[in-house]
């Protein structure tokens, strides 16, 4: 896609170029005021004492430099017509050499030398810098490029690829809406402010810096003559450019009484500054004029006077060619470098191009901590496998440890055992299901599978691709020794049924079993034990399977809220939690693993359980039973709602309420018994198979009840990230009272995150339809979205809606596409 490929050049250039900007923005930035901070450091040599009597003429004071500095050359004169500043004087020692003028303050009343300004050789060295890098700025060849001028002529057209690929990134849904453009989240933190401030801060100086990198080119291809220069000015005036009267370097004469006479005449006051100057060879005196409150110290007039005669020859005030106002193209061409710095624009162009420049550095900075973010994301992604589906440990394909995993649980035990089996020198091979064949489990001879059972006795998503090359087929596996860990929860009546499943199928294909399948209620630290036994027996180095400790943070009961008055359902509230310290990072489609207040549930946790099944804001544990770190029947998992710019954690969350009036034990502690700034004991546990797909691609969210969670949690992270829209179908009881977050999801859509929503109210007699149904009518349209490349997630209440909805699906889009969508992890699913 278009969009991805310039994201990865987007970001390849900024950690390259992006360093280059920086120092080119922060020069730029000083140059800016270069002659007010030389003035300021200069004070005392420019200072001029008061005294009786008149001020030397021009003519005398350039009669006495010469009289006092015989081998000197006089360049240029520039004098003030504030009697309190000193004049200046621009010069070398024998023969005019540009390399080596000196520029010096001369007082206006002796015409004594008074000492260079403070600084020149300072900012010379800036210049050098912003313009090449202190490298070689000519080299050999027809060109005569040197390195330094390549380097920030590559920079500059670097910052113009940023400019043009990062208004194309960041194009928001609602262009015309000036706050998609312009608004920085000054609540955000984290990666997603980093983001803003970015984009946002971006869009503000996009303006300033294509003036500034428009301008900058007329320098990068020499100073003569360019193909730039030529090329914008025949755009500009209609020809190409021409220097002009060139860039001075004759001397000037020693006696300088007619030509100031000329001057004189017709400029008698009016100015605040005059120089004087030769620019060719035979020309007349060049008088560089720059009137009382000019636009800029480059809005000067221009009067020339014949040396011998005195003669006026011409009069040219600032923006008029030959007697007649410049077009705005030629007053563009003649004043590049104004514009270039501002100054063009007057002061507040000056300040605004300043400031622009100095904020170049955010840019590299964000651009920065935005790049190490993803990669160490990505590196956590690795390091849990989420982004490698096998994981080779050195083996030969003929020890495997395989995983089938939704929640991650299970892969998390299949590292450990592969880890255990590793340090004690056995070579081993770490492999999803998915990855999985016949050949590859004909070829090996020791098979440890860890199989985790999904909803009502279904494999997870991950492992549908094995069920289907694998399970459904026979194979000859007679030189095949294996072991099942099978996960699970005895609430569901297919208790470890998949685990079963590869069981049986191993034993019927010819395989011999290690020792019986090991199954796992929930987190049945005994089952686990009797595993890790195993595996000791087996060789494994002990230590290196041992079950992973818990670890539960403290956060506060910010706020607590009903959703649905009146409902015909049982009440939803919204529930959110701060961090008692420091902040917490996650995804969007993680859990979070409440532990409920023990007093609330007493000696009937174990009962307290069955409250899974109806609680539709209660995920995950009942589902998929992957909970082997955590103390049995004691947690509760929620999908969370919020993401980490926000700061807080938000659920939703339905309140069970058992027929004997027990509250549940998860949803009435939150929903109930904790009191407002109560603290809540909970973990964060990521759930990678229900994360968005890494690339920017459009959503269908589809889901019921309380699933809304795990779906707006990924609206939010859109509308955060301004990437493809999503598509929302959504079922609930009653649209009078159960339209959930109704207000914000109607704000998205009005801002274009969300390009539609489909409703489905089954208890409204005018309605009735379920969110199935609303896929059955939609068929058309999910068959387009699919077709373009959109991904499906789906989130909600296993009973009913998971299978109604994958039935919808699978008649929209036939059975062999939303396999083949399930296993390219673009048909992502979280049932309770």
């Amino acid at each position: 896609m278009l969009k991805r490929a310039l994201f990865q050049v987007h970001w390849a250039l900024g950690i390259t170029a992006g360093l280059v900007l920086m120092v080119i923005g922060l020069t730029g930035a000083l140059m800016s005021y270069e002659e007010e901070i030389m003035a300021g450091l200069s004070r005392k040599a420019s200072a001029v004492a008061e005294r009786p009597g008149p001020r030397l003429t021009v003519p005398q004071l350039v009669s006495r430099f010469y009289a006092d500095h015989p081998g000197a050359t006089l360049a240029a004169l520039t004098v003030e017509a504030d009697p309190a500043r000193m004049a200046e004087v621009k010069y070398t020692i024998g023969g005019y050499d540009e390399r080596a003028l000196h520029f010096n303050y001369i007082d206006p009343y002796t015409g004594q030398l008074k000492g260079e300004k403070v600084g020149r050789e300072f900012f010379g060295k800036v210049r050098e810098i912003h313009r090449w890098l202190l490298l070689p700025d000519r080299g050999a060849g027809r060109l005569d490029l040197g390195p330094g001028r390549i380097a920030t002529m590559t920079t500059a057209l670097s910052l113009l690829f940023f400019l043009l690929s990062g208004i194309y990134l960041r194009w928001p849904r609602r262009p015309l809406d000036w706050r998609a453009w312009l608004r920085v989240e000054w609540a955000m933190t984290g990666r997603n402010f980093n983001r803003t401030l970015h984009a946002v801060i971006g869009t503000w100086v996009f303006p300033a810096y294509l003036l500034l990198v428009l301008t900058g080119l007329w320098w990068s291809f020499g100073d003569l003559k360019s193909w730039y220069r030529d090329a914008v000015s025949s755009v500009l005036t209609g020809h190409e450019y021409s220097q002009g009267d060139g860039d001075g370097g004759v001397t000037l004469p020693a006696d300088l009484t007619r030509a100031w006479a000329g001057f004189t005449a017709v400029r008698p006051g009016g100015y605040d500054r005059v120089t004087i100057e030769i620019r060719v060879a035979g020309a007349p005196v060049r008088f560089r004029v720059l009137p009382t409150g000019a636009l800029h110290d480059r809005a000067w007039d221009s009067v020339k006077v014949d040396p011998a005669s005195g003669k006026v020859v011409e009069i040219e005030p600032y923006g008029f060619r030959k007697g007649a106002p410049m077009p705005l193209g030629e007053k563009i061409v003649a004043n590049m470098l104004a514009i270039h710095r501002g100054g063009f624009f007057g002061w507040p162009g000056r300040i605004w191009l300043m400031v622009s420049s100095l904020l170049m550095p955010l840019f590299g900075i964000t651009g920065l901590l935005l790049y190490f973010d993803r990669r160490r994301k990505k590196k956590a992604l690795r390091a849990a496998g989420a982004e490698v589906p096998a994981l080779a440990l050195g083996g030969d394909g003929s020890f495997i440890v395989a995983h089938a995993s939704q929640t991650r649980t299970a892969e998390g035990l299949a590292r450990q055992t592969a880890a255990a089996f590793a340090a004690s020198g056995v070579a081993v091979d770490l492999v999803a299901a998915n990855r999985l064949d016949p050949a590859m489990l004909a070829r090996a001879r020791t098979l440890l599978f860890i199989a985790s059972t999904y909803g009502d006795g279904e494999p997870p998503d991950t492992a549908r691709r094995f069920v289907r090359e694998c399970l459904e087929k026979d194979a000859d596996l007679t030189g095949l020794s294996y072991a099942v860990l099978a996960l699970g929860d005895r609430e569901y009546p297919l208790f470890c049924r998949f685990g079963q499943a590869i069981d049986q199928w191993l034993a019927a294909n010819g395989a011999r079993q290690l020792f019986a399948a090991v199954e796992v209620d929930g987190s049945d630290p005994a089952a686990l034990g009797q595993w890790r036994a195993r595996l000791a027996a087996m060789g494994a180095e002990s230590g290196a399977i041992a079950a992973e400790e818990a670890r539960f943070e403290p956060w506060r009961l910010a706020e607590r809220r009903l959703l649905n008055p009146g409902s015909p359902g049982g009440p939803v509230y919204h529930v959110a939690l701060e961090p008692v310290a420091g902040t917490a990072h996650w995804a969007a489609g993680d859990i979070a693993t409440v532990l409920p207040d023990p007093a609330g549930g007493g000696a009937d946790l174990e009962r307290a359980a069955g409250e899974l099944v109806g609680a539709l804001g209660v995920a995950h544990a009942p589902a998929s039973a992957e909970t082997a770190t955590r103390p049995q029947a004691a947690h509760r998992d929620y999908s969370i709602a919020s993401v980490p710019a926000m700061g807080r954690l938000e659920f939703i969350v339905r309140q069970v309420r058992h027929e004997d009036g027990r509250l549940g034990h998860g949803s009435g502690w939150l929903t109930e018994r904790a009191a407002p700034g109560a603290e809540v004991s909970l973990r964060i546990k990521p759930n990678a198979s229900f994360h968005t797909p890494e690339d920017d691609r459009r959503l269908i969210l589809i889901g019921n009840g309380t699933g809304l969670a795990g779906l707006l949690a990924h609206v939010r992270h859109r509308a955060a990230g301004n990437a493809a829209p999503v598509w929302l179908l959504f079922g609930e009881r009653s649209r009078a009272h159960d339209r959930l977050c109704g207000e914000e999801l109607d704000a998205h859509v009005a801002s274009g995150v969300v390009s539609r929503i489909d409703l489905a109210f089954s208890r409204d007699p005018a309605d009735g339809r379920y969110v199935q149904d609303l896929v059955a009518e939609q068929a058309a349209g999910l068959r387009e979205w699919v077709e373009g490349g959109a991904a499906i997630m789906v989130c909600g209440s296993l009973a009913g809606m998971a299978p109604a909805v994958d039935r919808a699906l699978r008649a929209a889009l036939s059975d062999e596409q939303v396999e083949t969508l399930m296993d390219a992890g673009l048909y992502r699913r979280d049932v309770y």
